[in-house]
């Protein structure tokens, strides 16, 4: 959850996938995977115009009609293609047999490990998880039932949500005139980074400013 709320605030609505079945657990990890994805020159800092960029990318690939503003349909369209996108790199790396399908050792060998501390049982956990969103009975999991797993909150996708807000709401947030639109100028300011994570205010984001801001934020967090 830490690090979704640090991707977020880099100016991006991102999947919880690498939280989902308790996962999540290195913040070194996560630093890593927001550099990539917004460090474009690779000189290992973020800067505002980096953010901006990857975040205006992803307003171009939305207005599928290409008139400049997003609709909620438009929005929540990318959102869910993009969720998808990233769930099915996430359901292959837990397929080792790569059958498209999930079996239930396959998920205890990949989630196991990392649930250890977290609940006090992670075979079992993951074993009721498992049924819960073995829809079909088939002993097997489709891509298409763990996302509806994560969207239910199974697989630990709940408490994400809940912090990220539903589409509707982040919409809104972003829609500051009201006009049940979003325009580039709209989605462009809404970017919270710089507050957030530019400790010494010297207008870049460096690895250690993310990952000292992420491991506060959970040093917060009442111990389990």
């Amino acid at each position: 959850i830490v690090a979704l709320s640090a991707i977020a605030s880099l100016g991006l609505v991102t999947s919880t996938t690498s939280f989902a079945m308790g996962g999540g657990k290195n913040p070194q990890n996560n630093v890593e995977k927001m550099m990539k994805q917004f460090d474009t020159n690779q000189d290992g800092k973020i800067t505002k115009e980096e953010a901006v960029a990857v975040r205006m990318a992803f307003f171009a690939k939305a207005d599928t009609n290409t008139d400049g503003a997003l609709s909620l349909d438009e929005f929540k369209a990318a959102e869910e293609k993009r969720e998808a996108k990233r769930f099915t790199k996430y359901f292959a790396k837990m397929d080792a047999d790569s059958n498209g399908q999930l079996s239930l050792e396959e998920m205890l060998t990949a989630k196991k490990d990392r649930l250890a501390g977290i609940v006090d049982d992670p075979e079992k956990e993951l074993k009721d998880r498992f049924a819960k969103m073995d829809t079909d009975k088939s002993d097997s999991l489709t891509v298409e039932e763990l996302m509806e797993g994560k969207k239910k909150g199974i697989c630990g996708g709940k408490k994400a949500n809940k912090k990220r807000g539903n589409p509707e709401k982040r919409f809104a947030k972003m829609d500051a005139d009201n006009n049940g639109s979003v325009s580039e100028a709209e989605f462009k300011v809404n970017i919270r980074l710089f507050n957030k994570f530019d400790a010494d205010k010297d207008g870049v984001v460096t690895k250690d400013e993310i990952l000292n801001t992420m491991q506060k934020k959970g040093d917060k967090k009442p111990a389990k």
